[in-house]
This record gives structure tokens, C-alpha cells and sequence, in this order.
């Protein structure tokens, strides 16, 4: 970890993916401070998830660096991933849990203790507002409803640093 990188959400430095011969991302220099929110905008094909899952660590740049909340995704993957969060572009829900049992059964995975994430549950299904549905099937639910459900699992570990895949 360096100071520079530490007073930033994101921060990178040439970093490139490569695959085979065709360049996914070249040469992309980015500061986004603490506390902003910042979007990448561009055409299908111009690099975003690529960028995006080099800096949640779910792939790794051909060249270049990257530091997410201060550390750095090639040296210290595990640091990174405690301290974001991650919205993918496609759905990743169970259809056939309730949205409170998908968020409860996340939490259990996270490792965030009952007595812990049963309060948080219930304020991230109010922040989403999709507290009345908490009880519903997630098949049962409307496409922004699912997005809204997907925001606040995203959300649940108190993230540093949250990624929204479009």
C-alpha cells in the first residue's frame, strides 16, 4: 500500500488488460477520490467490466496497477475483496429464496454474525424499499426490484468501495 493510493477510492496506473492479441484496456491512468461517486461511460466493448473486474480483483492486469481502498489488487487480492462491494451486470440471485433469506443466506456466507445482520437485513430491505416484499419469492419480483435487491447485497458488508456493473 503507498499514501498516494491510500487517498483514493480507486487509483491506477497504466493498467492494461490484454488478451491474446486483441487489448481490452490500454493504458488507463484513474484517481477517484474517497467519498465521490464516479461512472465509466463508453460504448459495449470499451473496456468497463474489464476495468471494473481487474479492480475487484476477478481478473488480472496484463500491465499496469491498480489499488481499490488503498491496496493493491495483484499483491493483496484478499484486502481488496474485504473492502468492496459488487453489483455484477447480470443477475446472480436465487429466484426461489425470499429477498430476506437471499440477504440473510449472504450475510452467513460473509461471516457476519446473526445478531449482526439480522438488523442490517431489515434496514437495507427499507433502504431499497423492499421491505413489504421481504417476504416474496425473488422470481416473483419486478426487474428493478431485483436490481434494487441485488444494491442493498452489495451493500451489506459496509463496503469501502461499491461496483456497479451497469
Amino acid at each position: 500500500m503507498t499514501a498516494v493510493a491510500d487517498e483514493f477510492a480507486v487509483r491506477t496506473e497504466d493498467l492494461g488488460k490484454v488478451y491474446g492479441e486483441l487489448p481490452a484496456v490500454v493504458g488507463l491512468d484513474l484517481s477517484v477520490p474517497r467519498g465521490t461517486t464516479f461512472g465509466f461511460l463508453g460504448p459495449n466493448g470499451a473496456g468497463k467490466t474489464t476495468t471494473i473486474s481487474m479492480l475487484c480483483t476477478l481478473l488480472r492486469p496484463t500491465v499496469g496497477r491498480a489499488f481499490v481502498a488503498g491496496h493493491d489488487v495483484v499483491a493483496e487480492p484478499h484486502s481488496v475483496r474485504e473492502r468492496i462491494g459488487l453489483v455484477f451486470q447480470e443477475t446472480t440471485l436465487d429466484l426461489d429464496l425470499t429477498a430476506e433469506e437471499g440477504l440473510r443466506f449472504h450475510a452467513e456466507l460473509f461471516g457476519i454474525p446473526w445478531r449482526v445482520s439480522r438488523p442490517k437485513v431489515a434496514a437495507l430491505l427499507e433502504l431499497v424499499d423492499l421491505t413489504g416484499s421481504k417476504d416474496r419469492p425473488v422470481r416473483e419480483f419486478s426487474g428493478g426490484m431485483r436490481r434494487r435487491l441485488e444494491i442493498a447485497r452489495g451493500l451489506l458488508t459496509t463496503p469501502q468501495v461499491l461496483f456497479l456493473d451497469e
